[in-house]
Protein backbone atom coordinates (compact mmCIF):
# COMPACT_ATOMS: atom_id res chain seq x y z
CA UNK A 1 0.00 0.00 0.00
CA UNK A 2 1.09 3.28 -0.76
CA UNK A 3 0.61 6.46 0.87
CA UNK A 4 -2.21 7.47 -1.95
CA UNK A 5 -4.09 4.47 -1.81
CA UNK A 6 -6.83 4.27 0.01
CA UNK A 7 -6.88 2.37 3.32
CA UNK A 8 -8.78 -1.22 3.00
CA UNK A 9 -11.84 -1.71 4.26
CA UNK A 10 -10.70 -3.92 6.89
CA UNK A 11 -7.80 -1.22 8.28
CA UNK A 12 -10.99 1.16 8.38
CA UNK A 13 -12.94 -1.38 10.63
CA UNK A 14 -9.78 -1.60 12.92
CA UNK A 15 -9.31 1.88 12.99
CA UNK A 16 -13.35 2.28 13.74
CA UNK A 17 -12.62 0.22 16.82
CA UNK A 18 -9.60 2.58 18.14
CA UNK A 19 -11.72 5.49 17.40
CA UNK A 20 -14.84 4.39 19.43
CA UNK A 21 -12.23 4.04 22.72
CA UNK A 22 -11.23 7.69 22.16
CA UNK A 23 -14.76 8.60 22.03
CA UNK A 24 -14.98 6.97 25.18
CA UNK A 25 -11.66 8.90 26.55
CA UNK A 26 -13.87 12.19 25.89
CA UNK A 27 -16.62 10.78 27.61
CA UNK A 28 -14.39 10.33 31.14
CA UNK A 29 -13.75 6.36 30.36
CA UNK A 30 -9.44 7.47 30.03
CA UNK A 31 -8.95 4.13 31.75
CA UNK A 32 -10.16 2.09 29.02
CA UNK A 33 -7.19 0.74 27.98
CA UNK A 34 -6.11 -1.24 24.80
CA UNK A 35 -4.42 -4.16 24.23
CA UNK A 36 -3.30 -4.67 19.80
CA UNK A 37 -1.71 -8.06 18.59
CA UNK A 38 -1.52 -10.51 15.54
CA UNK A 39 -3.59 -13.60 16.01
CA UNK A 40 -0.90 -16.51 15.33
CA UNK A 41 -1.48 -16.78 11.96
CA UNK A 42 -0.61 -13.44 10.74
CA UNK A 43 -3.56 -12.92 9.04
CA UNK A 44 -6.00 -10.83 11.60
CA UNK A 45 -5.19 -8.11 13.95
CA UNK A 46 -6.53 -7.94 17.54
CA UNK A 47 -7.96 -5.31 19.41
CA UNK A 48 -8.70 -6.50 23.57
CA UNK A 49 -10.65 -3.19 25.20
CA UNK A 50 -10.02 -3.48 28.88
CA UNK A 51 -9.21 -1.17 31.68
CA UNK A 52 -6.06 0.15 33.47
CA UNK A 53 -6.48 -2.33 36.39
CA UNK A 54 -5.87 -4.74 33.57
CA UNK A 55 -2.39 -3.66 32.44
CA UNK A 56 0.94 -5.00 32.83
CA UNK A 57 3.10 -3.20 35.36
CA UNK A 58 5.79 -3.43 33.12
CA UNK A 59 4.10 -2.91 29.94
CA UNK A 60 1.25 -0.78 29.13
CA UNK A 61 0.47 -2.21 25.74
CA UNK A 62 -0.02 -6.07 27.34
CA UNK A 63 -2.57 -6.95 29.62
CA UNK A 64 -2.60 -9.40 33.01
CA UNK A 65 -5.83 -10.97 32.32
CA UNK A 66 -6.28 -11.12 28.51
CA UNK A 67 -9.94 -12.37 27.23
CA UNK A 68 -12.92 -13.13 29.97
CA UNK A 69 -15.09 -10.56 31.56
CA UNK A 70 -12.22 -7.96 32.24
CA UNK A 71 -11.32 -7.96 28.03
CA UNK A 72 -14.09 -7.24 25.20
CA UNK A 73 -11.98 -8.39 22.12
CA UNK A 74 -12.46 -7.22 18.30
CA UNK A 75 -10.57 -9.17 15.73
CA UNK A 76 -10.08 -8.19 12.03
CA UNK A 77 -11.89 -11.78 11.09
CA UNK A 78 -15.16 -10.12 12.26
CA UNK A 79 -15.40 -7.88 9.78
CA UNK A 80 -17.43 -4.73 9.79
CA UNK A 81 -19.25 -6.87 13.18
CA UNK A 82 -17.18 -4.75 15.88
CA UNK A 83 -17.50 -6.86 18.97
CA UNK A 84 -19.43 -9.37 16.63
CA UNK A 85 -22.50 -7.07 16.55
CA UNK A 86 -24.94 -7.16 13.70
CA UNK A 87 -25.61 -3.88 13.78
CA UNK A 88 -22.31 -2.56 14.05
CA UNK A 89 -21.32 -2.10 10.36
CA UNK A 90 -24.35 0.88 10.32
CA UNK A 91 -23.11 2.79 13.65
CA UNK A 92 -20.76 5.63 13.76
CA UNK A 93 -18.01 5.62 16.65
CA UNK A 94 -20.32 7.64 18.65
CA UNK A 95 -23.09 5.39 18.41
CA UNK A 96 -20.33 2.30 18.81
CA UNK A 97 -19.33 3.93 22.11
CA UNK A 98 -23.10 3.85 23.15
CA UNK A 99 -23.54 0.61 22.49
CA UNK A 100 -20.27 -0.38 24.13
CA UNK A 101 -21.36 1.02 27.89
CA UNK A 102 -24.43 -1.11 27.75
CA UNK A 103 -23.10 -4.30 26.22
CA UNK A 104 -19.71 -4.03 28.40
CA UNK A 105 -20.68 -1.92 31.71
CA UNK A 106 -18.44 -3.56 34.24
CA UNK A 107 -15.59 -2.37 32.09
CA UNK A 108 -16.25 0.77 31.32
CA UNK A 109 -17.18 1.19 35.23
CA UNK A 110 -13.54 0.05 35.96
CA UNK A 111 -12.34 2.55 33.14
CA UNK A 112 -14.21 5.34 34.18
CA UNK A 113 -11.47 8.71 35.42
CA UNK A 114 -8.73 10.40 34.51
CA UNK A 115 -5.71 9.65 32.77
CA UNK A 116 -4.16 12.62 30.34
CA UNK A 117 -1.13 10.82 30.20
CA UNK A 118 -2.70 7.56 28.51
CA UNK A 119 -5.57 9.70 25.93
CA UNK A 120 -2.30 12.04 24.98
CA UNK A 121 -0.25 8.71 24.23
CA UNK A 122 -3.97 7.02 22.16
CA UNK A 123 -3.74 10.20 20.36
CA UNK A 124 -0.35 9.86 18.98
CA UNK A 125 -1.20 6.45 18.54
CA UNK A 126 -4.12 7.57 16.68
CA UNK A 127 -1.78 9.58 14.41
CA UNK A 128 -0.33 6.24 13.54
CA UNK A 129 -3.34 4.41 13.03
CA UNK A 130 -4.91 7.25 10.57
CA UNK A 131 -1.85 6.15 8.36
CA UNK A 132 -2.59 2.38 8.31
CA UNK A 133 -0.17 1.79 10.89
CA UNK A 134 -1.59 -0.92 13.40
CA UNK A 135 0.00 -0.91 16.33
CA UNK A 136 0.50 -4.56 18.00
CA UNK A 137 2.07 -5.03 21.31
CA UNK A 138 2.08 -8.83 21.17
CA UNK A 139 2.35 -11.92 17.78
CA UNK A 140 3.14 -15.43 18.17
CA UNK A 141 5.35 -15.76 14.93
CA UNK A 142 8.56 -14.00 16.61
CA UNK A 143 8.73 -10.67 14.85
CA UNK A 144 7.55 -8.18 18.13
CA UNK A 145 10.21 -10.06 19.89
CA UNK A 146 12.99 -8.49 17.75
CA UNK A 147 11.84 -5.30 17.91
CA UNK A 148 13.81 -2.89 20.65
CA UNK A 149 12.53 -2.36 24.35
CA UNK A 150 10.31 0.73 24.88
CA UNK A 151 8.05 0.46 22.08
CA UNK A 152 5.20 -0.77 20.33
CA UNK A 153 5.49 -1.72 16.70
CA UNK A 154 3.35 -0.48 14.09
CA UNK A 155 2.44 -2.53 10.48
CA UNK A 156 1.75 -0.63 7.32
CA UNK A 157 2.75 2.31 5.49
CA UNK A 158 3.87 3.88 8.56
CA UNK A 159 5.63 0.59 10.09
CA UNK A 160 6.82 3.25 12.57
CA UNK A 161 7.74 2.55 16.28
CA UNK A 162 5.14 4.01 19.12
CA UNK A 163 6.82 4.05 22.47
CA UNK A 164 4.98 2.34 25.28
CA UNK A 165 1.66 3.81 26.62
CA UNK A 166 2.32 4.81 29.84
CA UNK A 167 1.45 2.66 32.58
CA UNK A 168 -0.06 4.79 34.92
CA UNK A 169 -2.08 3.90 38.13
CA UNK A 170 -3.83 0.45 38.12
Amino acid sequence: MTADEPLSETILNCIKVLEMVAVLHRRGYERLRIEPGMAPSGMYWRCGVTHAGNMDPANGALCVTSGGPEMALYTSGMEGRIFDWDDAPSLDTEQLADRFLLEFPEICKLGQGEDPEYVAWYELMLSFVRTGGLPYAYDDYGDYDDEPPGFVPTMGESNGKLPLPPVGDR
